[in-house]
């Protein structure tokens, strides 16, 4: 969840243009009408703009999503998209998962998929619970080799956040493989332990770089790569030398490449 964040800052940034020009006119809007409430209450402006925030954040939602197709939104496309963006759930949004902590991460199933009743909870606990979070993990590997890769030879991409994923890509095509998180480096622990986030913290990023370089030469030596990936939120915490046929991949490369799997899903 963490990368999710980070690539959600960073795809505001890239994309502030799309989102102010959507988001302000709305804002401004609830700003007016909130304060028009001052008489009543002087507290009510400032709650009401809170408790509206998940309606507010929507609109923003809704301009990132275009912006992960090379689409700029603008006031007018919001406008056009309205009764989805905003009326969709709006009792849900604002009465029982107003406070929920969670929100931020289940709001583009519920706005963007479209999902009801047991699909819908399905993909919440996909995105939130257990063994899914971590089935999720291991495709984030997938979707940023995609936009990652070279599509020549055999290379490896693996991402360095939570846990540890991996995915295989021979001449651009992704293969079948097995899953490397949990394959035993030392004593009984995988490499999702070893090089995972919880131990970075615990033995500091020193050390963690150290096992790195030795991850690194673990997997040429046993699968002869011709060009490793490494991508994920601590791949910005490597701070040595790589080789020359290793590579630190930007984490706007896994939202671009699920681009390209969404645009080249099979027609039905």
């Amino acid at each position: 969840m963490t990368e999710a964040s980070d690539l959600g800052i960073r795809m505001v940034q890239a994309n502030a243009a799309s989102v102010w020009r959507s988001f302000v006119p709305v804002y401004a809007v609830v700003v007016a009408l909130a304060l028009s409430t001052v008489d009543v209450a002087p507290w009510l402006p400032a709650t009401a703009i809170f408790w509206l925030k998940p309606w507010l954040d929507r609109s923003v939602l809704f301009a990132l999503s275009r912006a992960v197709f090379g689409q700029s939104t603008t006031w007018i496309d919001l406008w056009r998209a309205a009764r989805p963006v905003w009326c969709s759930r709006l009792a849900v949004t604002l009465s029982l998962r107003r406070l929920s902590p969670w929100r931020s991460y289940t709001l583009p199933i519920e706005q963007l998929e479209g999902q009801l009743g047991a699909a819908l909870r399905a993909r919440r606990r996909t995105i939130l619970g257990g063994q899914h979070a971590e089935l999720a993990h291991r495709r984030l590997a997938d979707v940023q080799g995609l936009a990652a890769i070279r599509g020549k030879g055999l290379e490896l991409v693996c991402t360095l956040g939570t846990g540890f994923g991996t995915a295989w890509f021979r001449d651009g095509v992704l293969l079948p493989h097995m899953d490397l998180a949990h394959l035993a480096m030392h004593s009984k622990d995988d490499f999702d332990v070893i090089v995972g986030d919880t131990t970075r913290r615990e033995i500091g990023t020193r050390r963690w770089n150290n096992r790195i370089r030795k991850l690194i030469a673990v997997l040429e030596t046993v699968f002869s790569f011709d060009h490793l990936y490494l991508g994920g939120g601590n791949s910005a915490c490597i701070d040595f030398r790589l080789p020359r046929n290793v590579t630190i991949v930007s984490n706007d490369a896994g939202m671009e490449g699920g681009a390209f799997a969404w645009k080249h899903l099979p027609k039905k």
